[in-house]
């Protein structure tokens, strides 16, 4: 009606968001915000508490291996990381291909050190992500969200964060 072309291009940002998971989480494990913050406030003697972690040797937990969730399992073999998937939709095999195991959302979620969402927002998936799952990980553990905001209950989220719970998020 008012000529507004609405297209959908499954996949057409696959790569960017691949790339943009490991930038995520590369800026949690070297604390890059809080390090950033610190320099531009002439607070140089702080460097000690922003050390931080490599992502190698590390567990990568990905949920979601459509498009964007297989890129970011096959970057994580690149950067050294252990591999768990969760995808109702995908066969294991899929994932002992990759060099990865198949395993629940609990498992994944006890056993992961950083959690990556890849999964679409709906009737299945809203809220995936609450206090229950957010209390299976482990307190230096990060959850990165790329898929959309209410795949992850913020609301049982901040506390997590607030209290330390867990280590980040982004």
């Amino acid at each position: 009606e008012h000529k507004v072309w609405v297209t959908n291009m499954p996949g057409s940002n696959a790569v960017a968001v691949a790339e943009l998971t490991f930038g995520q989480m590369i800026a949690l494990a070297r604390h890059s915000l809080h390090a950033d913050s610190a320099v531009k406030a002439n607070r140089w003697s702080d460097y000690r508490r922003f050390t931080g972690t490599e992502l190698a040797g590390k567990t990568l937990g990905v949920v979601g291996m459509g498009n964007i969730g297989a890129r970011v399992a096959l970057r994580a073999r690149a950067f050294e990381m252990a591999l768990l998937v969760c995808d109702p939709y995908i066969p294991p095999s899929h994932v002992t291909a990759i060099g990865g195991r198949w395993v629940g959302l609990d498992e994944l979620f006890r056993e992961s050190d950083f959690i990556t969402l890849h999964c679409p927002l709906n009737n299945e998936t809203r809220h995936m992500v609450a206090e229950r799952q957010l209390s299976l990980m482990k307190k230096s553990a990060c959850l990165v969200n790329l898929a959309r905001g209410g795949v992850v209950d913020e609301e049982a989220l901040y506390p997590c964060l607030a209290d330390k719970r867990i280590a980040a998020a982004a």
